[in-house]
């Protein structure tokens, strides 16, 4: 009394042992000629579709070549001909590029804050102030906290 799924699972495995295995089967030799001879590879270009086409078959035409657009574009053409290449333009080193942008900084620190001008400004009053408070602060390693664990 075996169950249809039963049945299928049997026919499977038959069929799976009826057929040769990977170790069985005998490869033809690649016959390459030269084995270190790489393939060609041939790079083709896209297939042209149907609108390519009908702009080529346009283009050519005498009213597109007599046309004010196509000027222009002859115009930017030859432009582009008549150009410097990039491999021809001379340009500058590349360890003398930032040398020119270099600032020094000015001097910061305490010889700003010991000139008497700036002393007597208000902003040095309120920056006083402000250092006053944090070094009268005690320091967070220095304060000893309450426990709060509950006592047993």
């Amino acid at each position: 009394t075996t169950s249809d799924w039963a049945k299928e699972v049997n026919a499977m495995k038959e069929k799976q042992n009826t057929r040769p295995k990977l170790h069985e089967i005998s490869y033809p030799p690649k016959d390459s000629g030269n084995e270190n001879e790489r393939p060609q590879i041939v790079y083709a270009a896209p297939p042209k579709t149907l609108k390519d086409q009908r702009i080529a078959w346009a283009m050519q035409q005498d009213w597109y070549k007599s046309s004010e657009w196509a000027q222009q574009v002859a115009d930017i053409q030859a432009r582009q001909d008549q150009r410097k290449r990039l491999h021809e333009i001379s340009y500058p080193p590349k360890n003398h590029e930032f040398q020119d942008y270099v600032i020094e900084k000015p001097p910061a620190g305490p010889s700003l804050l010991n000139e008497p001008w700036f002393q007597n400004c208000q902003y040095h009053k309120e920056l006083t102030a402000i250092m006053e408070r944090i070094n009268s602060r005690e320091k967070l390693h220095e304060i000893s906290y309450p426990c709060t664990r509950p006592a047993k």
